[in-house]
This record gives structure tokens, sequence and C-alpha cells, in this order.
């Protein structure tokens, strides 16, 4: 029973973001019908889940927002924007009961004032316009689902399923026992959308398909009706393909044009909820077999075995095909974080009373559950600043001549191995000359300074830095953005801010597609290991190392390029003898390339990614470990970071400090 209750939880939790969702996107035109019935459904599902699985504060607040909604779908009464409101406090406080699994007095008393505020639409409902009839078209679809030993544990009562159907339409059933085991199949005759026939499955979808037959009532057709007829009295399930024959027969001795290809697919994609305990620890195995693998091929290159080799060649392709399947059921679209900043820009512009809309494009773009997670906190900070002090009031637009309404557009799309996600606002822009002074006021540069308008967009992350004289509750343009900016480089990505004064602001984040496994240069300097990350590397070159005593600034020549460089040796205090040949390579953040000194480059490796433990957990320039073939560890090297502070931190050569 707690399997199913935690079920429960998590469809209950993606039903609240459905009906939430639904509003935000119709905020113009709330009351549509449309909008009114999907919201509607959602609650009416809950309601009855809730009381199953012992919610039962829960079944009660349901009913009531529920009767609210059915009174406007029943046009008793008009929609009004305080709906809209109460319907979010529900959503809120029904999303903190199912995470909390919490029944204190806080929460039943929250409940207590919602129910109080709910019935005051229900007491006093004014009467609405008579609503415009609309004429569906009728379907007909096949319902099958298994009725297994779990089956009246869920709760859940075959009868009360036919009969929420027999609401929906014409409802045939019929059901066959095979060792002791019950197969039901049903054929629904119905105009009802096919979210509402899907809704009466939610909480046994995972035994349970819905075919759409056709676009039209097969009943009618006597053939298809008699054998329906003789499959009931014989106790013989139908034949789906069968059907299918008979109708589409039917309609060519009918001569009807067209009405073959209203028999619709048979086949459509069938999701399936998996814990992320579960995909978490496939790809701990994963983990472990790219590094057994790299073992094993360690020990057939020493040894020279020809055979094993050829075996290693066929893991190699097998495990390629693993780790990619791994990732991609890893991958969820971005669009979940966009209804979490619908909401945000919603609840936000209307305490500033402020006119904004946010747009979206690429919502579809998938990324690693992982990141998606860790990014809600660096984009709500991105979308208040651009909310509070990014877009005008709508009397400051007009007078500016632009719209009165705001906008902020969230845009995702896939570039290479990488994503990029952009937050575009129409608002005031970034004032470079304010950004400058205040930096020089708080020291961060000199007076003296020159810098470009990239390095002075790159200030706003510096810790505490802000540019708003008075900061709101809400927010101040650049408090939170150095916690910005260590959110997106604990992801292995890059931050980058484009601005206008007076036309807007954009800014941009890479991100890698996973963070579980990458492919890296392997690199070494005295016996310790490191990994590059090989999407950063431009290339590598080679030196003697006579030739970096008579470098200037801690700047070599690389393919006639001036750079800067890193030795890994100098900053790490790598003990040993220098080889009289180094190695260079060449990484980039940007358009801003360094060079990093190392012993010799090893070759490409595959990096099964593992967390810092509490040795490493204060070392900067790290960004995890790697485990090699022959069980040396690899660090992971942090390049952004290591970037950042040579190239830009206040200006000057950094003086690395060795034990950090």
């Amino acid at each position: 029973m707690i399997e199913f209750k935690e079920k429960f939880i998590a469809d209950g939790l993606d039903v609240l973001q459905d009906i939430e969702e639904a509003l935000l996107n119709t905020d113009e035109a709330i009351g549509e019908s449309e909008t009114v019935q999907v919201v509607f459904r959602g609650l009416h599902t809950l309601k009855g889940a809730a009381g199953m699985y012992g919610f039962k504060n829960i079944e009660h607040l349901m009913h009531l927002i529920e009767s609210v909604y059915d009174a406007l779908r029943s046009n008793v009464l008009i929609f009004r924007k305080e709906i809209v409101d109460i319907t979010f406090e529900v959503i809120d406080h029904v999303t903190n009961v199912l995470q909390t699994d919490d029944a204190s007095n806080e929460l039943d008393s929250r409940t207590k004032i919602l129910e109080i505020e709910i019935q005051t639409f229900l007491s006093t409902p004014p009467l609405a316009e008579q609503p415009v009839l609309q004429n569906n078209v009728l379907k007909t679809y096949l319902i099958t689902f298994v009725q297994d030993a779990d089956f009246e544990i869920r709760g859940i009562k075959t009868d009360t399923i036919i009969k929420a159907l027999n609401e929906c339409g014409t409802v045939i059933s019929g059901s066959i026992i095979r060792n002791e085991t019950t197969y039901w199949e049903i054929i629904l005759i119905s105009d009802a959308p096919y979210s509402d026939i899907e809704d009466n499955f939610m909480f046994i979808d995972d035994i349970c398909t819905i075919q759409t037959v056709a676009s039209a009532n097969i009943l009618k057709t006597d053939s298809v009706s008699s054998y329906i007829k003789t499959c009931i009295a014989t106790n013989t399930p139908w034949d789906y393909n069968f059907l299918k024959n008979l109708y589409l027969e039917h309609v060519n001795t009918s001569k009807t044009t067209n009405d073959s290809d209203r028999f619709l697919s048979k086949h459509k994609n069938v999701y399936l909820k998996v814990a992320s305990e579960k995909i978490d620890e496939q790809m701990n195995l994963l983990s472990e077999l790219v590094t057994a693998k790299a073992e094993l091929k360690l020990i057939a290159d020493r040894e020279k075995y020809k055979k094993i080799n050829k075996v290693v060649e066929t893991i190699d392709k097998i495990t390629g095909r693993f780790r990619k399947n791994i990732l991609n059921i890893r991958l969820i679209p971005v669009k979940s974080l966009y209804v979490t900043l619908l909401r945000l820009v919603h609840d936000i512009s209307g305490k500033l009373g402020k006119e904004i809309e946010l747009t979206a494009e690429g919502m579809e773009t998938e990324l690693d559950k992982g990141i998606i997670d860790s990014l809600e906190t660096p984009l709500t900070h991105l979308i208040r600043n651009s909310i509070d002090h990014g877009i005008e009031s709508a009397d400051e637009r007009e007078k500016k001549g632009k719209p009165r309404k705001g906008t902020i557009c969230m845009k995702a799309y896939y570039s290479a191995s990488h994503v990029f996600i952009e937050i575009i606002d129409d608002g005031s822009g970034i004032d470079k000359q304010k950004v400058y002074r205040k930096a020089v006021a708080k020291n961060i540069i000199t007076p003296e300074t020159q810098l470009s308008e990239k390095e002075i967009f790159e200030l706003i992350f510096m810790p505490g830095f802000s540019t708003a004289q008075n900061l709101s509750e809400v927010s101040g343009r650049g408090v939170g953005m150095d916690i910005v900016k260590k959110n997106i480089d604990l992801l292995r990505g890059e931050i980058t801010v484009q601005s206008t004064e007076g036309v807007g602001t954009s800014i941009i984040i890479k991100l890698p597609l996973t963070l579980s496994i990458i492919d890296t240069m392997l690199v070494q300097s005295g016996e310790r290991f490191f990994s590059v990350p090989l999407n950063v590397i431009s290339h590598c070159a080679q030196l003697n190392h006579n030739e970096l005593n008579e470098t200037v600034n801690e700047q070599i020549e690389i393919n006639r390029q001036i750079l800067p460089y890193i030795h890994l040796r100098q900053i790490f205090k790598i003990e040993g003898e220098y080889p009289e040949k180094e190695k260079v390579v060449v990484i980039q953040n940007s358009n801003t390339q360094v060079g990093l000194i190392v012993d010799k480059v090893i070759g490409e490796h595959q990096a099964v990614i593992k967390p810092l433990g509490d040795f490493f957990a204060d070392k900067q320039y790290f960004s995890g470990v790697s485990i090699l073939a022959d069980g040396h560890l690899s660090v992971i090297l942090d390049t952004n970071k290591l970037i950042q502070d040579k190239v830009y931190q206040n200006h000057k050569h950094i003086t690395y400090d060795n034990t950090k």
C-alpha cells in the first residue's frame, strides 16, 4: 500500500502542475471552456484518489474547489480573477502536503482557511451567460486492462470505472478469466476528449491501454455489431485486427470516401514512470562497467592478447550504446522548469503591479534531470531580477514608446554537445557606466582599469555586487548573481551577459547534456593525473621547458598567438624533475583561451565522474574525480574556474594557493 501511495503522490504532483500550467497559459481568457474542463478534470481525479489513499482533508478541499469549476462548467458562475488566485493557493497547499506527507496542525488549519474562502464563491454565485453548445465528433475507443492480484489492494473497483465511462458515452464491456487473472476489454463510443477518458485510468495506467479505434461510431456497422454480440455470448475476446477489417470492409462497400483513414493506428508510444533512484542505480552500474572495460583493455594491451582485444572492442560498442540509452532515459524536457517560472512571473508581476508576459521557445529541448533540478534556483534569481529591476512599469514603458506589457523570453536549444538556455527581457538593459563606477567604489577595479563591454558585464557576478539604489523585497540587479554563477559553474556550464541600455538584456547559459560521464583528455604532471573535458580543448602543442623561463608576464606564443598559461606543476606544487619537453593543452571559455602546461598528454579518456570526497571538498579547481583502469585517481579540472581566475579576477596575474 505504501508503494501505491507513493505513486499517488508522484502522479498527484504531476496533475497539480498540469492544472497550474493550464491556468497560467490562458491567463488572458481564463474562463475559456477548455481551460475550465482541464482544471475540473484534474481536481476531480485528485479528489477521488486522495480519498482512496487516506488524504481526507485534500479530498474535501478538492471537492469544494471542484464545485467552483463545476459551477463554471454549468454556466452558473461567472469567472473572475479571484478564482484563479484561490486555485493557486490550493495548489500550493496541496503540493506542500503531498511533498511532506504531513498532517500537522499548521497544514490542517490552512486547509480550513482555504475551505472558508472557497465557500464564499459558492454562497453567492452570480449567473453567467448561456453557453454555446459545441458538436463534438463521436469516436470509438478500445480499452483493455488486467485486473491483477494488486488490483483490489489499490482500492480500485471495476464497476466504478465502468460507471465513470458510462458518463462519457456508450460502453460495451467484457472480461475473461485466465489462470485466476481477469482480462477486461471495453468498447467506448464517446464524444468526450481523450484526456477525460484517460483520467479514469490514472492509477492503473501501468496495466491499461487506450486505443482510438476510429473517428466514428463503428457499432452502427451491422457486421461489427454482430461480431461483438457473438464475442460476448461465447465469452470470447474480440480481435482488434478483425474489427478493423470488418469496419474497413463496410466503408469500402458503402463507397464512402476517406472513411478508411478514420480507422486509426493501434500503435502509440507507451510511457513508464520510473523512480529516479532506479535510474541512478543503472548509472552506477554503467559507471562500474566503463571502469571494468577500461581495466580489461589495459590488460589486453599490456599482454598483447589479440583475441581479448576483439572482445574488448565488442564490449566497448555495447557499453557505448548502453551509456547512450541510460543518458537518454535521464533526459527530461526543459518545459518542467518553464511551468515553475511561469508561476513566478505571474505572482511577482502582480505584486509589483507590472504587466509582464513570459514566452518560451524550444521547451521540448531535453537535459539531464540532475541539471534540471539544479537550474531552478539560478533561473529563479534571473527571472526575479528581470521582473523587478529589468522591465519598467507600464507607464514608463509607454513613455519610451514600448508596449505597456513587458516580455521575458525563455529560449532553449541544442548546439553541438551542449544545451543553451537564454533569458531575454525587453527592459531597460544594464547601465555599463553605473556598473563600472560601482566596481571602482567597491575596490574591485581601479579607476584606471580599462575593461571591454564583456568584462564589465562579468563584474555583476562578483559576490555582493549590486547597482540597485533601493533594494526591494523581490530582488536587486546583481543580488544573488554570484550564486547564479556558482551554481552554473558546479554544473560545468558557462554564463554570459549581453545587454543594450534601453533595449533589454540577454543572459546565456551553456550547459553539458549530462553530468555523469564525459569525454576527457587525460594528462599527467609528475605522478599525478588530470582529466580535461574534451569539449573545452582547442588544440595541443609542445615546447621546451627552457622556453618558459624566457616568457614575460606568464604568457607564451602558440601558433603565432600570445596566450596566458597555467603550469599545473606550479599551482599544485607537484614535486619531481621537469621534463625537457612539455605539452601545452589550450583550453577555451567563449572566446578566451589559456594554455595548460603539463608533462605529457596520455590520450582521450571516458571519465566516469565521481563526487569529490571530504579530502577534495575545498579544492576550488576540481569538479570531480575519476578512477582510471589501473586504479589511479584522476582529478577532473574545473577549466571555467581556472580561466576565470587567470584572466579576469581584478585583471591582475593571479597567485595560486596550492592548498586550495
